[in-house]
């Protein structure tokens, strides 16, 4: 059976519209990366084509992928967590699949651009309009000490424009529109926006791992770093104008922050609700060191056990740490397979850095350098975050990582 021309624009209008999927909540998003890999998997099975699973980053996928599922056959919930593992394989053969659309249509990189700078444009005005008059543009309130937007009552505003700020901004160097020096300076100005819109989110996780991106940007030494510098001087001021005058703002992402870091006398009860998460984890990985309690099972023996439903512990749905989660729901396998992906990337910026000094030599393009970012704050250890196997994080963990191959192919 001869496959398709058509289902190749298919894949790539789902691909370009994956943005703004995200925006409207997990169904679309989700069923356009399934669409996708399924389109993919009929596209190489009609040509007989494996030139895309040879590689190395499908392979260390599979061994986590396989990993997971064999924990989760192991487990004692096995359904549910069997189910999550099985179905996991598509977040990689999504990969696979903009590896292969970029390869083939080279220009598809600006639609997707134009498509999350579009979306960036219309959250930070939405978001700026809800900072100040309390409800966004189609009429959802704002939460007391939070910025929502489109995203209601989940609160992932900054989230999503934290993770894909550094995405986004390595697309624009890939894009034709990084050529006019022009455009440089302008997206400095939008960069200052985005991190004013993180931090006025009230998302001190995500205001961090932004602050990371920018440093990580300026740190990896390029012709650009010294744009990112200027960014971060001036988004530090506009930050501390914002906050002296402020006091919601002040006493969220300062104060708060210094009590549940211990900087001041006063509890916080907040922080020994994540401590009572890890209690329940270190309980979990106790029962099974190897291969865990099976993924998405955190949450099954939270609901079943009448002890973690008591002080000191604090059942949820998930521990709010990766490493933490999957040392409980994958064991010492499924964390170091982790732990080995983000030394990898650390030791590969390390070596980005020595060779640039030393001999001269560039081992990654600018737009990789901000994919690299991206996926680093991804496996970044000390923070919390949402269920690793969440697929909606799984959808932008996965979302840059197609884009890197391509252009280290190239």
């Amino acid at each position: 059976m001869k496959y398709p021309i058509y289902l190749d624009k298919i894949q790539s209008v789902l691909l370009v519209l994956i943005p703004f999927a995200l925006i409207t909540g997990p169904f679309l998003p989700d069923l356009f990366v399934t669409i996708i890999s399924i389109i993919f998997i009929i596209k190489c099975l009609s040509e007989k084509n494996i030139q895309y699973f040879n590689n190395i980053y499908f392979k260390y996928f599979l061994f986590f992928y396989f990993m997971c599922l064999t924990s989760s056959i192991l487990s004692e919930y096995k359904l549910i967590s069997s189910i999550k593992s099985l179905f996991y394989l598509r977040f990689g053969l999504f990969s696979l699949a903009v590896w292969y659309l970029l390869k083939n249509n080279r220009k598809l990189i600006n639609y997707i651009f134009l498509s999350l700078l579009f979306c960036f444009f219309i959250l930070i005005f939405d978001g700026l309009f809800q900072f100040l008059f309390k409800t966004n543009i189609i009429g959802l309130e704002k939460h007391p000490t939070r910025l929502s937007s489109f995203f209601g009552e989940e609160l992932i505003y900054g989230s999503y424009l934290s993770r894909f700020l550094p995405i986004l901004i390595g697309l624009f160097f890939f894009s034709n529109y990084s050529q006019k020096k022009i455009n440089i300076y302008i997206s400095i100005i939008f960069i200052i926006f985005s991190i004013t819109l993180i931090y006025l989110s009230g998302e001190r996780t995500a205001f961090f791992l932004t602050v990371m991106s920018i440093i990580y940007l300026v740190v990896m030494i390029n012709k650009y770093s010294r744009y990112f510098l200027i960014a971060s001087i001036l988004s530090f001021f506009v930050l501390a104008t914002i906050t002296a005058n402020n006091p919601i703002v002040k006493e969220r992402m300062i104060n708060l922050t210094k009590n549940q870091i211990g900087l001041s006398n006063i509890y916080v009860f907040s922080s020994d609700i994540y401590i009572g998460h890890f209690l329940i984890a270190k309980d979990l990985f106790q029962e099974n060191i190897i291969l865990g309690v099976g993924p998405k099972n955190y949450v099954k023996h939270c609901n079943n056990n009448k002890k973690y439903q008591t002080l000191p512990y604090v059942c949820s749905t998930h521990p709010h740490n990766t490493y933490i989660q999957l040392l409980a729901e994958t064991g010492l396998i499924g964390f170091l397979t982790i732990l080995f992906l983000f030394l990898t990337l650390t030791f590969q910026s390390i070596k980005y850095i020595y060779l640039k000094l030393w001999r001269k030599e560039e081992l990654f393009n600018f737009s990789e350098i901000c994919l690299l970012s991206s996926m680093l704050i991804t496996v970044w250890p000390i923070v919390t975050s949402g269920s690793f196997f969440n697929n909606y994080l799984n959808i932008i963990y996965f979302f840059p990582v197609g884009i890197f191959i391509w252009s280290r192919e190239n």
